[in-house]
């Protein structure tokens, strides 16, 4: 009512909100500095509230061309009070988690409003990979949770922007290389993470995600060169099962189980995309021959998976050790 009553009375609503923000939001550091109480949650849900409120109200009010900078003064102003509460209340860890996390917040929606959108999921990958990095320096979970929140978000968006994706150029294209940064940026979060042996699922996750990204942009780049359906769905299933075998040889040779075991299954995926679809596009006669092929195919794979299983999962086989103590 006050800030209406402000901004009807000659346009005085920004200075009126910017007044009850920096005194509202000066309370919690005042509780903790000064009377030298830890903060409690709803000290840092009053904080955030507050500059929810104080930024849709400004977002509002402020000319398009200034919500950028704005945002990105806002998230300095709360990281240097993290800083500062870091200096002097270094005991108050909520507190300092509270205004960082808001800092990080705003610089994320930063981000959103001034960065390129074909840039965007690789902006928030870095971005990701930088709180990740940094979470592991000063052994800090919430911001690792903050940083896989950040990649998360990348991954969302790039799979976004997989349905406009229409590249001139077969792999050459801007989109590419956006989405070249991402899968870096996972496959970098799943090689930090495994690392501590509480956080490898997260580091599976994180390769799970890179590979499927890796897929899902090749597809997309035989789905821009090809023109006939029936070569393109053939195309895509060479494409996987070519991905498979490298990222099996990979397995192998970096000793990396879950490697190979990711492998067997997107060849599996493959053998029933082709038996499932591929197959029914072509002739029957055709069609016999290329179920026989099929046929021998996984009956040699049947025989070397037998031969070599200890190799392909990582096990004991008798008196031949094949696996070391470091195989994930």
């Amino acid at each position: 009512t006050l800030y209406g009553l402000a901004q009807a009375s000659g346009g005085r609503g920004m200075i009126f909100a910017t007044t009850i923000f920096v005194l509202f939001g000066s309370l919690p550091y005042l509780r903790s500095v000064v009377r030298g109480r830890p903060s409690q949650p709803a000290d840092v849900i009053q904080m955030t509230t507050n500059a929810a409120v104080y930024y849709a109200v400004s977002f509002a009010n402020l000319p398009s061309d200034q919500t950028g900078p704005f945002t990105l003064t806002l998230s300095c102003v709360f990281f240097a009070q993290g800083l500062a509460v870091f200096a002097i209340a270094q005991g108050d860890r909520l507190l300092r988690l509270g205004t960082l996390g808001v800092a990080v917040g705003m610089f994320t929606l930063w981000i959103f409003l001034e960065g390129n959108p074909t840039w965007l999921p690789a902006l928030w990958a870095a971005e990701g990979l930088g709180l990740t990095l940094i979470g592991y320096r000063v052994h800090s979970s919430p911001t690792r949770l903050a940083g896989a929140a950040a990649v998360g978000l990348s991954f969302v968006a790039t799979l976004y922007s997989f349905e406009d994706f229409i590249p001139e150029r077969l792999f050459g294209s801007e989109e590419a290389l956006v989405y070249v940064c991402v899968i870096a940026v996972l496959y970098a979060v799943a090689f930090v993470t495994s690392r501590i042996p509480a956080e490898r699922p997260y580091a599976a996750v994180a390769g799970v995600a890179a590979n499927f990204l890796t897929l899902a942009w090749l597809s997309l780049e035989v789905r821009a060169a090809v023109e006939s359906s029936r070569v393109l769905a053939f195309s895509v299933s060479a494409i996987w099962a070519a991905y498979a075998a490298l990222l099996l040889a990979v397995g192998i040779a970096s000793r990396l189980r879950s490697a190979r075991l990711l492998a067997i299954g997107v060849f599996s995926v493959t053998l029933i995309k082709m038996v499932g679809s591929d197959l029914w596009s072509i002739g029957q006669v055709h069609r016999i021959m290329s179920f026989a092929g099929i046929g021998v195919l996984l009956l040699a794979c049947s025989l070397l998976f037998h031969r070599f299983k200890h190799v392909v999962l990582g096990e004991n086989n008798g008196a031949v050790t094949t696996s070391s103590p470091t195989d994930r």
